[in-house]
């Protein structure tokens, strides 16, 4: 049977013990404040960075939407021009015209805020000319400025303006077995390689 000091000796360790180590934040009270603590000072080194997402957004559209000048309307088309890609007329009831735009991924945000190797085209709608939708026209053989296109010529396309200041080209990409039957998809291209020439025709019949 313990004696009277070592029941003493043992009440007061139990009394003084530490239960919890001293981070330990107790209660849901303490902890969203320690949540709020934490995405403030986050939302904060963010924006000291220039990594926030309306940041990121703003810059994207600085970049892409940028105005850009057309070269003027003439009966022939000339290489290292200014011009917009027109879809032709659909044969179904609508009749907005659409026109090719190169695009920036949701996810593309966060990486690069300008276009690069690998991004992608859509049809837009967006008629006034900006940088996403504003390409020029060049030889693949030699450079032709101010040189009237033929038809029937071999050509390339490449967008206004990059985010690295290399030129960036259409590139078609190759068919696959589950692209197979569909369309092939255009990318942006550093490599003006034969999938990035293109020939011009007439579309009238």
């Amino acid at each position: 049977m313990a004696s009277r000091r070592e029941q003493q000796e043992r009440d007061e360790m139990l009394q003084n013990r530490i239960i919890y180590s001293l981070p330990t934040r107790m209660g849901n009270w303490n902890e969203q404040l320690a949540l709020r603590e934490y995405e403030t000072a986050m939302a904060k080194y963010k924006m000291q960075h220039c990594r926030l997402v309306v940041q990121n957004v703003k810059k994207v559209f600085h970049s892409v939407l940028k105005p850009t000048s057309l070269a003027v309307e003439a009966p022939s088309v000339q290489f290292g021009l200014n011009y917009q890609l027109k879809a032709l007329a659909s044969p179904s009831k609508d009749t907005t015209s659409l026109y090719l735009s190169c695009l920036l991924n949701e996810t593309d945000n966060d990486v690069i805020q300008h276009f690069q190797q690998g991004c992608c085209f859509s049809a837009s709608p967006l008629r006034i000319p900006c940088v996403r939708n504003t390409f020029r026209l060049r030889s693949p053989i030699h450079d032709e400025v101010d040189q009237r296109v033929r038809y029937g010529q071999d050509l390339l396309i490449e967008i206004y303006e990059s985010g690295d200041g290399e030129p960036l080209f259409l590139r078609s990409e190759n068919l696959s077995t589950d692209t197979f039957g569909e369309h092939r998809a255009i990318r942006m291209s550093k490599f003006p390689d034969i999938y990035c020439r293109f020939f011009s025709m007439s579309t009238k019949k």
